[in-house]
């Protein structure tokens, strides 16, 4: 290695070093395990009525995914429950529910 590698490897390295000092790491600034403990983020699971097969699945997937402050939507057709996290600051269960009945499925829950 080059003295000029050695000098800008141990500087590149000290830089690093004194850049995690200063800024206590975090996986991500707006973690949803944090929003949810500071009452933002809500997680539910809702038993789907009517779905019979994969279209299905992907027609409730696909209703709940477009409703703003909704995430993590996972649908399954042997359970047939839907289950979704959810911005209560942006959206409000019912109406979660509301589009999945005005797209001609039931919701029991």
């Amino acid at each position: 290695m080059s003295k000029i590698a050695k000098v800008l490897s141990s500087q590149t390295g000290f830089l690093i070093r004194a850049i995690l000092a200063a800024q206590p790491f975090s996986e991500s600034l707006y973690d949803s395990d944090d929003l949810r403990q500071n009452g933002q983020m809500e997680k539910t699971t809702l038993t789907i009525e009517g779905m019979s097969c994969e279209h299905c699945v992907k027609a409730v997937s696909g209703i709940i995914s477009e409703i703003a402050g909704v995430s993590d939507v996972l649908v399954d057709l042997k359970s047939k429950t839907a289950s979704f996290s959810y911005d209560s600051a942006q959206t409000e269960l019912d109406a979660v529910k509301k589009a999945i009945v005005e797209e001609g499925y039931g919701v029991a829950g």
